[in-house]
C-alpha cells in the first residue's frame, strides 16, 4: 500500500513526460500520441560499419579507426528533438529512453564477444560545467548498469577545447579534433573490446578520433555506440 501510495505521489509532482516532446503522459507510456519515433528508426539490413540503411552506405568514403557503429535511429524529426531536450533542456528521462533503445540496437546487432568496457566521449570541464552534466557520461552509465559492461568514465580524456562541431564542413570537423583524445596514463588496453559512446554520430570523426587513442593504447576493437546518426544522401554525404 504504501509503494503504491508513493508512487500516486511522485506522479503527481513529478509527472511522466512524452520522451520527444516533454508532454505530460500517463505512466505506461513513453511518448505521446503526437510524437513518432518508429518512422525514424534505421531499418535493416544496414552496414555495420557506417550505421546507414543498405543504399545509403559511405564506408568506401573515409577510413576509420572504430570497427563498428551501432546506432538506432536517424537524427532527424521526433529523434532530433529528443535529443536536443536531453542535451540542452536537461529532460532526463529522455537519456533513459535513448540508453534503453542503445541497449536493444547493441543486443541485437553486435553478436560478437562481449565488450569489455564502455567509455563516454569525454567533454572538457569547461564545456561540462557550462551544460551541467555529461550526456554521453549519462548514457554510457545507463548502459553499463543495464548491460553489465564495465563503465570507465576516466579511460578517455579531451586534450583541449575545441569548437563545437556543430556547423562545421566535414573537413573543418576532421581538423577540428586530430588528436583531441588521449587515454589517461598508465592504461594498458591490450587485447580489449571498448564501446565508445555518444549521443549522435555524424560524419564520424569524433568516434574516429577516440578509437585512434583507445587502439594507441593497446585496444584490440573498438565499437561505437550511439542514439541517433545523420542520414546519408544517395552520394554517401551526410546531409
Amino acid at each position: 500500500m504504501k509503494s503504491k501510495l508513493a508512487d500516486i505521489i511522485l506522479t503527481v509532482f513529478f509527472p511522466r513526460r512524452c520522451a520527444v516532446c516533454g508532454k505530460v503522459i500517463f505512466p505506461d507510456e513513453v511518448v505521446c500520441d503526437n510524437c513518432d519515433i518508429e518512422k525514424h528508426r534505421i531499418p535493416y539490413p544496414k552496414c555495420d560499419k557506417c550505421g546507414q540503411a543498405e543504399g545509403f552506405c559511405n564506408c568506401g568514403a573515409d577510413k576509420l579507426s572504430f570497427d563498428h557503429i551501432i546506432t538506432p535511429f536517424y537524427y532527424e524529426g521526433d529523434i532530433r528533438t529528443c535529443i536536443k531536450n536531453f542535451k540542452f533542456k536537461g529532460y532526463y528521462d529522455n537519456g533513459k529512453f535513448l540508453a534503453g533503445e542503445m541497449v536493444r540496437a547493441l543486443e541485437e546487432e553486435y553478436v560478437f564477444e562481449k565488450p569489455d568496457l564502455i567509455v563516454p566521449v569525454p567533454m572538457t570541464k569547461r564545456r561540462k560545467r557550462r551544460r551541467g552534466f555529461s550526456q554521453t557520461d549519462t548514457l554510457a552509465r545507463r548502459i553499463s548498469e543495464a548491460t553489465g559492461i564495465e563503465f570507465r568514465g576516466d579511460l578517455l580524456r579531451k586534450t583541449r577545447e575545441t569548437p563545437p562541431q556543430v556547423g562545421l564542413g566535414a573537413k573543418e570537423r576532421r581538423n577540428n579534433l586530430v588528436n583531441a583524445f588521449a587515454v589517461s596514463e598508465n592504461e594498458n588496453l591490450k587485447g580489449k573490446t571498448i564501446i565508445v559512446c555518444d549521443d549522435t554520430k555524424t560524419t564520424g570523426t569524433t568516434l574516429h578520433e577516440c578509437a585512434k587513442a583507445l587502439k594507441r593504447a593497446g585496444a584490440k576493437k573498438v565499437i561505437g555506440l550511439t542514439a541517433a546518426l545523420t542520414k546519408n544522401d544517395f552520394r554517401g554525404e551526410a546531409y
